[in-house]
């Protein structure tokens, strides 16, 4: 139940809600809560370590914000970390909390067995290749949250290779133009499996505002609306994803090679390296991927997430109470308009999306 959008006498009638306020044994209201009855120094949030545990436990947090603000405030409210993964390697059970956290771990275990040669024929290997791998899983995580919402992917690659893009580009018509001319060639160079692609440069009502290029791709059943204006231009995505490509590209010329006991694994593509590594690396190894924490049995249980000698347990704070309270009511209320500006305007930082 979203506690942001519901009634105070629908939120009590609630049987999950009703039995965690008998449970804590403070009361629930302006009148009726007591801190002091608060019957646990610990309230441990434990939810599924994927995206709809993420879900329960937002709706969880808002409650608990809402109307036991006193059990955050004194350093009562905690949340569990649950593994999402699970290896078998040499007989031994290994926990993970996602899948960077597997790969980075069998990568680190088998990276002295690998070795990666140019399109020149330079050998890269040891930390070197090692600082390859995560620059690229950096790239290739960019790679992905920019597809999800519907950027394309080898438009923004010409973009970031481009040597300079001069300041006053967004307030030039014929500029934009240019660039769009080019986007779209070196997408349509790298992708032959476009179906169509256009572009238009759009004006703002205030004159004094700066223009914005959108670029209409498809390919196939594929649809990407990718925008390039000031905000994009300037965002940490872009500068990141700028920065990781020029990096990766210093290394030497595609198509790559990767060579493991034998085996050779072709790169033609940056953000293809990491999970070809991975995957390299990821051998024969086990993996059972837990969808919720019923698959787990009550050892597993207890060692790997509710053990107080070995558990990782996050306690909740609220560092600013203004903007606390603004992104609860933005993003779990009912007006929609103000949370559509909020994901627009923060799409473009955002670090950890899964869908």
């Amino acid at each position: 139940l979203n506690v942001e959008k519901a009634r105070f006498d629908k939120m009590i009638s609630n049987e999950e809600i009703k039995t965690i306020i008998t449970a804590l044994g403070t009361g629930i209201g302006q009148n009726d809560f007591s801190v002091e009855k608060l019957r646990y120094r610990k309230i441990i949030i434990m939810t599924d370590a994927d995206v709809d545990g993420a879900h329960i436990r937002t709706l969880l947090l808002t409650f608990f914000y809402r109307q036991m603000p006193q059990v955050i405030e004194t350093g009562c409210l905690y949340i569990a970390q649950p593994p999402l993964l699970r290896a078998r390697i040499e007989n031994r059970d290994h926990y993970f909390r996602s899948e960077v956290e597997f790969n980075a771990f069998v990568v680190e275990r088998s990276i002295k067995s690998l070795r990666l040669v140019t399109g020149e024929g330079r050998v890269v290997e040891g930390s070197r290749l090692l600082e390859l791998y995560r620059a690229a899983q950096r790239l290739e995580d960019g790679v992905n949250q920019l597809e999800k919402i519907r950027y394309d992917w080898s438009v923004v690659e010409g973009l970031a290779m481009e040597q300079e893009i001069p300041p006053g580009l967004v307030r030039d018509e014929r500029g934009l133009q240019r660039l769009a001319g080019d986007l779209i060639s070196y997408a349509r160079t790298t992708r032959p499996d476009y179906t169509s692609m256009d572009f238009r440069v759009v004006r703002s009502p205030e004159e004094q505002d700066p223009l914005r290029l959108e670029i209409t791709s498809e390919r196939g059943t594929q649809r990407f609306h990718t925008v390039v204006d000031e905000h994009f231009l300037h965002s940490a995505r872009f500068r990141s994803i700028k920065e990781l490509r020029k990096k990766l590209a210093s290394v030497g010329q595609l198509p790559w090679h990767i060579e493991l006991d034998g085996r050779l694994v072709e790169i033609r593509r940056f953000q293809e390296l990491a999970t070809s590594i991975a995957n390299s690396c990821r051998g024969k190894v086990v993996v059972q991927r837990y969808k919720g924490l019923g698959e787990m049995n009550p050892e597993q249980l207890w060692s790997t997430t509710m053990d107080p000698k070995s558990r990782t347990l996050l306690r909740v704070r609220i560092e600013d109470l203004v903007e606390a309270d603004q992104i609860f009511s933005v993003l779990m209320g009912d007006s929609v308009e103000p949370r559509r500006e909020f994901i627009q305007t923060n799409a473009m930082n955002v670090t950890n999306l899964d869908i």
